[in-house]
């Protein structure tokens, strides 16, 4: 292939330190104008920012089943059934039992899914977690969950003021 005009004048420009310090530039250059457009429209990826959870298997249900049962069921399972049970109840209504099962069997595992959800998952997720800290009525991990607040991306005003009410909830002297 024969070397057109404008590519034996850019090789040979590139050969030079002066443009190989050009091409350094201007690559540098592009690079910060993409990260700043990147900066500055965080509202558009955060619209996409959320936890996913599966479908909650058979095994999972039941075992959500019993916690109505006996409470301490927990205590025997393995992390995955825990977790498992965790992301049922972020995904629907039915597991009433699992947040206070989970608090009182694994509160170290529960408050870190519990700050997982808060720094990767949507405001709904966030609103759920703060309904699952009020069912298992759990002072401790609702103070993982304000220490996580405190790291990650600002919450909505409205997101802020749920975190204040299940603090104001919890602190209360007629909860029991």
């Amino acid at each position: 292939m024969a070397d057109v005009g404008w590519e034996r004048a850019l090789r040979r420009r590139l050969a030079t330190p002066r443009g190989q310090l050009e091409l350094f530039g201007a690559t540098f250059v592009v690079a910060v104008v993409i990260a700043m457009v990147a900066a500055t429209q965080r509202p558009f990826f955060e619209g996409y920012v959320r936890e996913k959870y599966p479908t909650p298997t058979a095994a999972t249900e039941k075992l959500a089943a019993s916690l109505a049962m006996q409470g301490d069921a927990l205590r025997s399972r393995s992390e995955a059934e825990r977790t498992g049970l965790y992301q049922a109840f972020m995904q629907g209504d039915g597991y009433e039992a699992v947040p206070r099962a989970l608090a009182e069997a694994d509160p170290e595992g529960t408050a870190r899914r519990l700050v997982r959800t808060w720094h990767a998952g949507s405001d709904a997720q966030r609103r759920r977690a703060l309904a699952f800290v009020a069912a298992a009525q759990s002072p401790a991990l609702l103070d993982a969950i304000e220490r996580a607040a405190l790291r990650s991306r600002p919450a909505s005003t409205e997101l802020s003021q749920a975190l204040q009410d299940a603090r104001d909830a919890l602190s209360s002297p007629g909860q029991s």
